[in-house]
């Protein structure tokens, strides 16, 4: 009797927690949300994602290294946004630092133009693919009032990446402010 009453109270909770699970698919939400729009890659572009993805799973590591030696960080990134920041600063790179920079990103095969619509198109697919879901990608440039920036830097990054661009002065303490306010004015 003492044996059958041990095995009855060990089998109670695992039937009450057969019973108490509820099947769900998740399909019941599935039928209300819209498909997700496919993103059309062709050859070179399958490739450029993937250096994407090499070059974010690297970032990662080196944010989780971050956090490993920092018990009180918190950090929330976004490769993409990171590596779209770098390929415009690429634009206004030359020599030794575009080369590093082309290596960085593990884009170092590619061309400027294949680089700068490869963005183009995965900013403009990003802001489309899923309509259940909002996201905001905005870009600026923000240069120091007193420096002449090249006029082809400017153009491609407005081309390719809508970037706007603010001419400041970066020792006023305001500055920072309006930043901070284009910024949030400008993403979730």
């Amino acid at each position: 009797m003492k044996i059958q009453s041990k095995l009855l109270l060990m089998m109670f909770p695992l039937i009450t927690m057969a019973a108490s699970c509820d099947k769900n698919t998740g399909n019941e939400r599935e039928a209300d949300l819209p498909a997700p729009i496919q993103i059309e890659l062709r050859g070179a572009e399958k490739e450029m994602v993937q250096s994407d993805q090499q070059f974010a799973f690297e970032f990662f590591a080196h944010v989780f290294d971050e956090e490993r030696a920092d018990k009180d960080a918190n950090f929330m990134v976004s490769p993409f946004s990171l590596s779209m920041a770098l390929a415009m600063t690429w634009n206004g790179a030359d020599g030794e630092t575009k080369k590093a920079m082309q290596e960085t990103l593990k884009m170092d095969a590619y061309s400027d133009e294949e680089l700068n619509a490869y963005y183009q198109k995965m900013k403009d697919a990003l802001l489309k693919t899923d309509p259940s879901t909002k996201l905001s990608i905005a870009n600026s440039i923000w240069t120091n009032q007193f420096v002449s920036i090249k006029p082809a830097f400017i153009d491609v990054n407005k081309k390719y990446y809508d970037a706007e661009v603010q001419a400041v002065d970066f020792s006023d303490v305001k500055t920072k402010d309006r930043i901070n306010r284009w910024a949030s004015d400008n993403t979730n």
